[in-house]
């Protein structure tokens, strides 16, 4: 090991701060497993419960809904066939 090498891992940010096992600022870890949903997935919202829904759950035209410390997504509503779910929104009074 040269000197240089050796300042390096002295040096190192790792040894300096322990690991935290906090998650990253900003990061979006998948929360479901993959083909959940669709590849058009798109603009969820979250009610006052803390739960995700969201549009084209394992299919188009299906709304999937995601409970607070859950691992996989429920079916919470189907489209009359031929629509499509474009967003989700909820009013002050918590109406989706």
């Amino acid at each position: 090991m040269t000197a240089t090498t050796a300042r390096c891992l002295r040096l190192s940010p790792r040894r300096l701060a322990p690991r935290s096992r906090k998650p990253a600022l900003f990061a979006s870890p998948q929360l479901t497993p993959s083909g959940e949903y669709t590849r058009g997935i798109e603009r969820p919202a979250i009610d006052a419960g803390g739960a995700l829904f969201v549009a084209h759950f394992q299919r188009q035209g299906a709304f999937g809904k995601l409970s607070p410390g859950a691992a996989r997504s429920e079916l919470f509503a189907v489209l009359p066939a031929g629509s499509i779910g474009i967003g989700i929104r909820f009013d002050r009074d918590g109406r989706m």
